[in-house]
């Protein structure tokens, strides 16, 4: 069923063609390639529902953080996970399969995220406020770890020419999914959403990387030669 799916999504009429990965992950292309799709689906859409300029500034608001500390949240978010990288790619790049770095690093941005929830729940004022500006720093770090491993997941199973449709098919799929959460997000946010509106939904955030987490690791990855 699958191999069905992926040939009609890919206009694929012959025997697939894999130039550019191993024959033992050519075999295993359709069922990569819809673990990464959905995967990469679930943390967009988490993106969405935690998102630092509407949803973790409301919650910064709502615990009474320190406006300076609620302007550290979007760069940390943004950007935060692009400096680690350097430090940890030399590491990375000693292990022949890497698919559980992803995994790890999605399961570490689950845990930061629905740490948050728990915080806004139990405190408040500067107490709160920097206890979400650490659970934003352990994000990132997981966030860094998980970007830095996925393009050469990619690379190893999925041929070159499909790369394109893959990316193409996700954009497709999670925008369905984030216009309306963030349809939904806006019409709450005017109508006075209360806390837990917010909870609830940076809990669901949380969970789309813990079921992305499982459904990645559900990839079969070879050991490079």
């Amino acid at each position: 069923m699958l191999e069905k799916l992926y040939k009609f999504l890919n206009n694929e009429t012959e025997q697939r063609v894999c130039k550019d990965i191993t024959e033992q992950a050519c075999k295993h292309v359709p069922k990569n390639y819809f673990i990464i799709l959905l995967s990469n689906v679930f943390t967009k859409l988490g993106d969405t529902l935690s998102n630092p300029k509407t949803v973790l500034t409301w919650l910064m608001s709502y615990v009474n953080a320190p406006v300076f500390l609620i302007s550290l949240i979007v760069p940390i978010r943004e950007s935060g996970s692009m400096v680690p990288q350097i430090f940890i790619a030399s590491y990375i790049n000693k292990h022949s399969t890497r698919k559980w770095f992803w995994v790890i690093g999605a399961l570490i941005q689950f845990l930061a995220i629905a740490s948050i929830g728990f915080i806004v729940l139990n405190f408040k004022n500067e107490t709160a406020g920097y206890l979400i500006i650490l659970a934003v720093i352990v994000f990132s770090l997981a966030r860094s770890l998980s970007s830095l491993t996925s393009k050469d997941i990619i690379g190893k199973t999925i041929p070159k020419t499909r790369r394109g449709r893959l990316k193409g098919f996700t954009v497709s799929v999670s925008g369905v999914l984030v216009l309306a959460a963030g349809l939904l997000i806006m019409y709450k946010s005017k109508s006075n959403a209360t806390i837990d509106f917010y909870s609830y939904l940076i809990f669901f955030a949380a969970l789309t990387w813990l079921i992305s987490a499982i459904i990645y690791s559900r990839i079969k990855e070879f050991p490079n030669d």
